[in-house]
């Protein structure tokens, strides 16, 4: 994971500590929302619904991934947190909205 200039004052967290743990489960579960397959992908067929549901999650991980806060569990505040950089999280979202992955 790229690190980038951060709040040097700002200790990460400890590398395995149950804190950490739940910071990268969010994380991985906003990159599951961002990146999940659309309903009906396998074939079949789906409700109008379930494919509203479907993009409005994405979204929702698209906004969270691009939003500028700095409040607890913001995208900002999670990766200082971690002591990841934000930028790689945020390209994935922009590929996202561009079109450009599925």
């Amino acid at each position: 994971m790229a690190f980038c200039d951060q709040d040097s004052s700002i200790e990460p967290l400890a590398l395995e500590s149950p804190e950490r743990t739940l910071l990268v489960r969010v994380l991985a579960q906003a990159i599951t929302d961002l990146f999940q397959n659309e309903p009906g992908a396998e074939g079949g067929k789906i409700s109008r619904y379930r494919t509203n549901f479907h993009n409005q999650i994405v979204g929702e991980a698209i906004d969270w991934f691009l939003c500028d806060d700095k409040g607890p569990f913001s995208l900002l505040w999670l990766c200082q947190e971690l002591g990841f950089c934000h930028e790689p999280f945020r390209a994935l979202a922009l590929l996202k909205l561009s079109g450009i992955t599925h």
